[in-house]
């Protein structure tokens, strides 16, 4: 039997914007994918995620205006941007696995009826164009979306480039990075961690070529840390920091977390930080939400007492974490 669509409603409800409820008519195509074959309207699947906080400096804090719903294979996800936090009716905007960023329709009608028409963009959205493999259920989805009487967008305006708006759209992601690359510049603890990773770099190192720390944080102040990445070029696994060294860099990495959750404290602390170091700049990634890597040694039972510690908003409790009673 042919494998039908992956769809997660609870999960794209937990990652909806605070404020703005799964749009009716997303729910209802969420019921009406779950009975077609995968890759009959397209190759994706229906699930929320939150915006990574590495993907641009400080990405967490964009995390309520990106209630993002639909992943592609590549890693690629479509989803509601709210640039105010109070549009009743957003944008779909896609935000690319290599970077790609662009407004693909201007309403989740839009974007049904693209879909339903063949009307994306074929360098952008391949893959909300149905597979080759099975029959195509695009007529289907037409027929549907006219039986709930959803008004139907002018061909003129489903094929209008949404030139302006995407300007728009990369300039609120971008204004947002170089803002809060500005004030982790600033940061004692971040210039001091710099300062002491750099050391890693070979000399006249390329813009590109980095090195950083990964620091996992547990309950009552235990944290754990290894290179970033771990291993080098030749696969083996790079060597561990002196004992000092070690110690300054969990020290600077605590006062860089529990920086951040003043500023937040909704979020709460951090599960863990990504540190990373080129010879321009210093880039961190935030973990809030997922189970870091096991390479730790604390358990997951562990973690979450970590977690429960401090106290933060039902957005930011990951799903793992069982409530105290």
């Amino acid at each position: 039997m042919a494998p039908r669509y992956p769809v997660d409603l609870d999960s794209i409800a937990r990652h909806m914007c605070p404020g703005f409820s799964t749009p009716p008519l997303l729910a209802e195509f969420c019921v009406w994918l779950r009975a077609h074959v995968w890759g009959s309207v397209g190759c994706f699947d229906l699930r929320g995620e939150r915006f990574p906080d590495g993907y641009v400096e400080g990405g967490a804090d964009l995390a309520p205006h990106l209630g993002l719903f639909l992943h592609m294979p590549d890693g690629s996800f479509l989803g509601f941007w709210r640039p105010k936090g109070n549009e009743a009716t957003p944008s779909v905007v896609l935000i690319g696995s290599e970077g790609e960023l662009a407004v693909v329709a201007r309403s989740l009608e839009e974007l049904l009826f693209a879909m339903a028409g063949g009307v994306v963009s074929r360098r952008l959205l391949e893959d909300l164009l149905p597979s080759d493999e099975v029959p195509a259920a695009t007529s289907a989805l037409r027929d549907w979306l006219g039986q709930r009487e959803v008004k139907a967008p002018s061909p003129s305006r489903l094929a209008a480039p949404l030139k302006a708006e995407t300007r728009a759209f990369k300039q609120w992601l971008s204004a947002h990075g170089r803002k809060a690359a500005r004030a982790l510049a600033k940061s004692a603890a971040a210039k001091e961690l710099r300062a002491i990773l750099i050391k890693d770099l070979p000399p006249h190192a390329e813009p590109w070529e980095t090195t950083g720390i990964e620091v996992v944080f547990g309950p009552k102040g235990r944290a754990a840390l290894r290179k970033w990445p771990p291993f080098t070029a030749k696969g083996t696994p790079r060597a561990p920091f002196s004992a000092a060294r070690e110690t300054a860099l969990l020290r600077l990495a605590s006062e860089l977390r529990q920086h951040d959750a003043a500023l937040t404290p909704e979020r709460g602390p951090a599960l863990s930080l990504r540190v990373q170091v080129s010879s321009e700049r210093l880039t961190v990634a935030r973990n809030y939400l997922d189970v870091p890597d096991p390479w730790h040694g604390m358990s997951q039972k562990v973690l979450a007492r970590g977690v429960s510690e401090h106290p933060r908003s039902a957005y930011w409790t990951p799903t793992w974490v069982t409530p105290s009673r």
